[in-house]
């Protein structure tokens, strides 16, 4: 038994995507601002850690 070289993992396919976008973002091009609800949610996460076992109580919205 070896032990196998740990090596970065590299997609191509990935690493064109974020090279795009990349390119989107410095040129100002098919970026922009979060709605505003959607940014109030993401604000409003709890600032601590999450226990993603946790029971949910009451209705939940999709």
């Amino acid at each position: 038994m070896t032990r196998a070289e740990e090596e970065p993992h590299a997609d191509p396919a990935i690493e064109a995507f974020l090279e795009v976008l990349a390119q989107d973002i410095r040129s100002g091009r098919n970026v922009g601002a979060l709605p505003e609800r959607l940014a109030a949610a993401l604000t409003a996460l709890p600032d601590g850690p999450v226990d993603i076992d946790e029971l949910i109580d009451g209705d939940v919205a999709l």
